[in-house]
């Protein structure tokens, strides 16, 4: 990819554009606060990334390149908004900017919450990695989950430590992002596997019992010193119907709820504790989440940009960080088998051509394991897929001639 010419930037334009933004968030110039002209500036500065993502997306040059589709349930990205001036190459005329507003620049960066999006190293390389390929021009889609909360806000009373929950986009919400609705996937779980005989072929079909749709909403890595940018992909879980007014209307408020709620815990935090049942299940759900969801938006991806299915390894990468995401494995074997209806060699040799899987540690949360009862009930079909993928390769192996 070759560098694009910076956009023409109009500071008088931006102050008004500034101003309009401050006074949609319902105050004026001389009443408004320091974190009211923050919210205003990001949003202000967003309506250019936003322009730029959608258009590198659009990018012809770009739907022809291999792909780097980057899987992590961590990306801690830290501020945006001060790195992406310094990328942007803006830094120094928007703090020319806001000080003809009487405002610092200084002043106003310090306002901005961290996105709780991740916890540590892990979530620290992958947010380098997107940067990175944002600044090289290598096309990349970078996919996390939207959580609602961080890992937990950290102070102290009397020598010990509380939590609470971070909030960090706050009532306002985060100025950077963008909601991509028309993207929105829908996600199963649980349910059974079906036999189904068709032109004298037998497949499986999963008929899940549960299932939550995936909203996309895209953070901009903005590409250093050009107009190139790339998505943060973060799926939100939000229920398919979420109010039953029949119950609400006979009084069952929290049954009238209760779809929004369980499909909301999917992405509330990160890493919920999972010393217990209840919170191991929901931990292999979010993962699964993340990685259908994704499996999904890559493969639509690839397909509207024209190529067949067979070519997937050709154009698309997709890099698994750590164990987490790794039912994305299984997922996209279920989804050749059982969608596209392609024989199993068809299909791994696509498969196991398009991952790539990086560990970081040999740490026990870092090599998750799930019992074959959990795995079994929430993902049936997946369970079989690994069965298979586990009996074939020891075939494999045994024929070798490595078996003792």
């Amino acid at each position: 990819m070759t560098p694009k010419q910076q956009h023409a930037f109009d500071k008088s334009a931006f102050k008004i554009s500034l101003i309009q933004h401050l006074t949609q968030l319902g105050h004026a110039p001389e009443t408004a606060q320091l974190r009211d002209w923050y919210l205003a500036l990001g949003r202000a500065l967003a309506e250019h990334t936003t322009g730029d993502l959608v258009a590198t997306e659009n990018d012809q040059a770009i739907k022809q390149a291999k792909s780097v589709n980057y899987l992590s349930l961590e990306f801690l990205i830290g501020r945006l908004t001060g790195n992406n001036l310094i990328s942007m190459g803006l830094y120094d005329v928007i703090a020319d900017a806001v000080s003809e507003l009487g405002l610092g620049l200084t002043d106003l960066l310090e306002q901005e919450r961290d996105p709780s999006l991740g916890n540590g190293g892990l979530g620290r390389l992958a947010a380098c990695f997107m940067d990175s390929l944002a600044a090289q021009q290598y096309p990349a889609v970078g996919y996390g989950l939207h959580y609602e909360y961080g890992l937990f806000r950290q102070s102290f009373e009397q020598g010990a430590q509380q939590e609470a929950p971070d909030a960090w986009r706050e009532p306002e919400g985060y100025p950077w992002e963008v909601v991509r609705p028309e993207l929105t996937q829908t996600i199963g779980f649980y349910g059974h596997v079906d036999v189904v005989e068709e032109a004298g072929h037998t497949y499986r079909k999963w008929v899940p019992s549960l299932e939550i749709q995936a909203m996309p909403w895209d953070l901009p890595i903005v590409g250093y010193q050009s107009n190139t940018v790339y998505p943060l992909r973060l799926w939100e879980g939000r229920a398919l119907t979420p109010f039953a007014l029949d119950a609400f209307n006979a009084g069952d408020y929290t049954h009238a709820q209760q779809a929004d709620i369980d499909a909301g815990n999917l992405t509330k935090v990160l890493y919920p504790n999972d010393n217990h049942d209840a919170g191991k299940t929901l931990r292999l759900m979010q993962q699964y989440f993340h990685s259908a969801a994704s499996v999904g938006d890559i493969l639509r991806r690839h397909l509207e940009a024209g190529h067949a299915l067979a070519a997937l390894p050709e154009y698309e990468t997709i890099q698994l960080n750590d164990t987490h995401p790794t039912i994305a494995i299984p997922e996209l074997m279920r989804v050749l088998l059982d969608d596209y209806r392609l024989g199993w060699d068809e299909a791994w040799a696509i498969s196991s051509r398009t991952f790539a899987y990086t560990n970081h540690t040999l740490l026990p949360e870092a090599l998750e394991t799930w019992s074959e009862s959990l795995m079994a009930a929430l993902l049936p079909r997946h369970m079989e897929v690994i069965f298979e993928i586990n009996h074939r390769s020891y075939k494999k192996w045994k024929q070798s001639g490595r078996a003792m």
